[in-house]
C-alpha cells in the first residue's frame, strides 16, 4: 500500500481508476481536492486535521469509506462543492468523521450498525440523504437550505435544520427533540417518532401521508406531562394528511397494568408553536386506525380491556371494568334497587 503525503499546497485528482488504493494525509494548511466526474472510493484511508481543507469538486460521487481506521477527519475544512460525497459507516466508524461540511452538491451519510451522532454543521445550499440502516443523530445547529431524505434507518434530530423540504419514505424513521423547519412530510409507510423516549419535537409545516405513522409513546411511570410523559408535537404552520396510522408505544408487553384501567384523555399531543393552543381536530388525520408496539419495537396485541378513539383533537382510553368489578357492581345496583322496594 502507498502512501500519499499532502504536506502544503494543493494536489488534485482527477478521472482514472475507481479507487485511491494510497493512505492520504493532508496537513495544516494544505488542500486535497477530488475533481471526478465518475464514481471514486477513498479506500484507504484519509487523515486531516485542523487547517487542512479537503474539497470535492466533480459532478461524480466520491465515497470515504470510514470503515478503515486510518480515516481520521477532525476539524478540517470540507467542502462538498458539487456531485455526491458519499460517507460510509459500520458500527462506531463514524466518528471518524468529524467535521463541518459546507455543502453545495449532496451529501449522503450512509451508516449501519446501530447508533451515530455527527454533532458538527452541515451548511450552504445542498442537499442530504441519510441512507443505511443505523440511527443517525444530528445534533447540531444545521443550516443548509437542500432537501433533506430520509430512506433507510432513523434520522434523530437533536439539534435544528433550517429551511429544508424534508421527506421520510417507507420504512425509514424521523425521531428527536429538535427543531425542523420548512416543510417535513411523512410519507406512506415512513415513521415518525417525535422525541427520545418520549419527547417534543418541533415543525413549521408538516404532513402525514396515506399509510404514514406516527409512532407515539407514552410512559405510565414518568409525571404525565407533555413531552416527558408522552410525545407532543408543536407545528408553528400547518399541519395536514389523511389516513395516517396512529401507532400506540409502550414500555410494557401489554396493557395489563393498573394504570389502563382508568379512563385517560390527551387532548394536546399537537399544538401550535407556543405548546398550549391545541391544533384543532388534529386528530382526523389519523383514520388509518391504530397499532400497538412495545418500546423495543415489537408489535403487541391490541388491549383487551379498553380502546382508544381518536376524535377532533383528543385521543381519549376507554377502560373496560375487570369482570370481577362489573359483578360487583351488578350487584350492589341490585341491592339498591331491591332497598327502594
Amino acid at each position: 500500500m502507498s502512501r500519499l503525503a499532502i504536506n502544503a499546497g494543493t494536489v488534485r485528482l482527477s478521472n482514472g481508476g475507481s479507487e485511491l488504493n494510497a493512505y492520504t494525509t493532508v496537513a495544516n494548511g494544505a488542500a486535497f481536492e477530488i475533481n471526478r466526474s465518475d464514481a471514486v472510493t477513498l479506500f484507504r484511508g484519509v487523515q486531516a486535521t485542523s487547517g487542512a481543507t479537503l474539497r470535492f469538486m466533480g459532478t461524480g460521487t466520491t465515497t470515504l469509506s470510514l470503515s478503515d481506521t486510518r480515516n481520521f477527519i477532525s476539524g478540517a475544512n470540507v467542502l462538498a462543492d458539487r456531485g455526491r460525497l458519499l460517507l460510509s459507516a459500520t458500527n462506531s466508524t463514524a466518528s471518524r468523521f468529524a467535521s463541518d461540511i459546507t455543502n453545495n452538491g449532496v451529501v449522503e451519510m450512509r451508516y449501519s450498525g446501530t447508533s451515530h451522532n455527527f454533532g458538527k454543521v452541515i451548511s450552504s445550499t445542498g442537499s442530504f440523504v441519510k441512507s443505511g440502516t443505523a440511527n443517525l443523530t444530528l445534533s447540531g445547529t444545521n443550516t443548509y437550505t437542500g432537501a433533506t431524505s430520509v430512506t433507510a434507518g432513523s434520522l434523530v434530530v437533536n439539534g435544528s435544520l433550517a429551511n429544508t423540504t424534508l421527506n421520510v419514505t417507507n420504512g425509514a424513521t424521523l425521531g428527536g427533540s429538535g427543531s425542523i423547519i420548512g416543510t417535513t412530510t411523512i410519507e406512506g409507510g415512513g415513521i415518525h417518532a417525535p422525541g427520545n423516549s418520549p419527547g417534543l419535537q418541533s415543525f413549521t409545516n408538516l404532513t402525514y401521508a396515506k399509510d404514514s405513522i406516527f409512532s407515539w409513546e407514552i410512559d405510565r411511570i414518568a409525571p404525565h406531562t407533555r413531552g416527558t410523559g408522552y410525545d407532543a408535537v408543536n407545528v408553528s404552520g400547518t399541519l395536514s394528511g389523511a389516513d395516517a396510522v396512529f401507532r400506540i408505544v409502550i414500555g410494557d408487553t401489554d396493557f395489563s397494568n393498573t394504570f389502563w384501567s382508568t379512563p385517560r384523555s390527551w387532548t394536546n399531543i399537537f399544538t401550535h408553536a407556543d405548546g398550549t393552543t391545541v391544533i384543532a381536530n388534529w386528530a382526523n388525520i389519523f383514520s388509518g386506525g391504530f397499532e400497538y408496539f412495545n418500546t423495543s419495537g415489537e408489535a403487541i396485541t391490541a388491549p383487551p380491556a379498553g380502546s382508544f378513539t381518536l376524535t377532533g383533537n383528543t385521543l381519549a382510553w376507554s377502560a373496560v371494568p375487570e369482570p370481577s368489578s362489573a359483578l360487583a357492581g351488578l350487584l350492589i345496583a341490585a341491592g339498591l334497587l331491591r332497598r327502594r322496594r
